[in-house]
């Protein structure tokens, strides 16, 4: 972690805020990061943050889970995977899914969305938030974008997001209840704990 860093680090103000029991409004920067944040002592916003997706408005509320894909695709199928009954347990709140992708390739994530969609993990998503790569490939020239695109027609996503491994990054709480809102490259995350 980062908690050593002085100053405190903007995206680690709201983070600890969040562990101390305020649930502030979380926004997403207007800077990031290019460079992956081990290979920095320095935090230095190098690059504009744009937020992505594939509608020009959300305005949902829904029960947050996700957490690595490189991590989760192993997973799916196995005795340790309850999604499809957490999924149940909260059919009338919907879900919002929330993916960081440390290193998986476009092709791989392509897959592992459509295997995701398959097997039932998608049945109740309201909206989709998917973070930054790390460390981008591909083996066909397919893009991030499009591999996102062609998985997930059915279902709004925000992609290129402030979460996960990459600097800055939004505090996402499993299991509490996340509202929502993109409009134009804009969001705002709010969680509630009920």
């Amino acid at each position: 972690g980062d908690y050593y860093a002085t100053p405190t680090p903007d995206y680690l103000e709201g983070n600890l805020a969040i562990l101390k029991g305020d649930l502030v409004v979380q926004h997403n920067y207007p800077r990031r990061m290019e460079q992956p944040p081990f290979f920095s002592d320095d935090i230095i916003y190098d690059k504009d943050s744009i937020w992505k997706s594939t509608s020009n408005t959300i305005d949902v509320e829904g029960r947050c889970i996700g957490g690595c894909i490189d991590v989760l695709k192993d997973l799916i199928g196995t005795p340790y995977d309850g999604t499809l009954q957490f999924i149940e347990r909260y059919r009338n709140d919907g879900i919002i899914w929330y993916f960081d992708n440390f290193a998986m390739n476009s092709e791989t994530l392509y897959r592992t969305l459509l295997q995701m969609k398959y097997i039932g993990w998608f049945q109740t998503t309201k909206a989709i938030i998917i973070g930054r790569t790390c460390f981008e490939s591909n083996s066909t020239g397919l893009s991030y974008e499009d591999a996102i695109k062609h998985a997930l027609q059915d279902i709004p996503v925000i992609y290129d997001a402030d979460i996960g491994h990459t600097v800055p990054r939004i505090t996402m709480i499993n299991g509490a209840m996340l509202h929502l809102h993109y409009k134009d490259g804009q969001a705002s995350l709010q969680f509630e704990l009920k």
